[in-house]
């Protein structure tokens, strides 16, 4: 079925039953013109991505499901950059009228698993028709009691990196080999505990990695300097 056969508001009800449970400190959510949040007695930190179809992905490469997953984790990695904790997510997402309905489902499915994963609620956001191709967005909403700036970095501090420079570059030549994407979503959700012997690699989500140096590296006085996302080339991501 395409979603020109459903239409906005069906798809807006879709999404606002499968996103219905909130926390009591959102008062209003997906619905009204615009969520109400009861803020809690920290500092709030906000940030936004975009990602457009043929710029920075292409669906010859990944699932939907991955690309709902892979918005919601680079929001959150730069929450958790800045030494916060993400609470709250709206999202944006343009299709043609003609793309099939599993594609629309197959993303929030995605979305979803990501939002699980990192306790996010969803508040809002808007659907709208593309001529070509799609476009997704989300802004993430988080709490830092102590935030961390790009600014604070020293001549001399030393520079750390929580996964393989490369890795990104090297797995998209791999399916360039295949000439297919890989559906994860179907095989068995990686552990999200770290490694219990020597040589074995993290295989949690980088964002999760984030998470945990936050809440380990608040007590020492260089997580006060500076923490920051490494920039797409140097990950090997284009």
């Amino acid at each position: 079925m395409k979603l020109s056969q459903i239409g906005e508001l069906l798809l807006l009800e879709q999404i606002r039953k499968r996103f219905k449970k909130l926390p009591p400190h959102v008062l209003i959510g997906i619905g009204d013109d615009a969520a109400l949040i009861k803020l809690e007695n920290e500092n709030l930190l906000v940030t936004t991505d975009m990602m457009v179809e043929g710029v920075h992905f292409d669906l010859s490469f990944m699932t939907p499901c991955q690309l709902g997953f892979k918005l919601v984790s680079v929001n959150v990695s730069d929450i958790y950059a800045m030494g916060g904790e993400p609470k709250f997510i709206l999202l944006t997402l343009a299709m043609n009228k003609r793309t099939d309905k599993k594609v629309f489902d197959s993303f929030f499915e995605g979305v979803q698993k990501a939002m699980s994963l990192y306790g996010l609620s969803l508040v809002g956001g808007d659907i709208s028709a593309s001529r070509k191709g799609i476009i997704v967005s989300a802004t993430v909403l988080g709490y830092a009691t102590k935030y961390v700036k790009r600014s604070g970095a020293r001549i001399g501090d030393r520079i750390y990196v929580t996964a393989n420079l490369g890795d990104s570059a090297c797995g998209l030549e791999l399916l360039k080999k295949i000439k297919k994407p890989v559906p994860l979503e179907n095989t068995a959700t990686p552990p999200l505990t770290p490694p219990t012997s020597g040589g074995e690699k993290i295989k949690q989500p980088s964002p999760l990695i984030w998470k945990k140096l936050s809440m380990l590296l608040s007590f020492l006085s260089f997580w006060e300097k500076q923490n920051i996302m490494v920039p797409s080339p140097l990950r090997g991501e284009g």
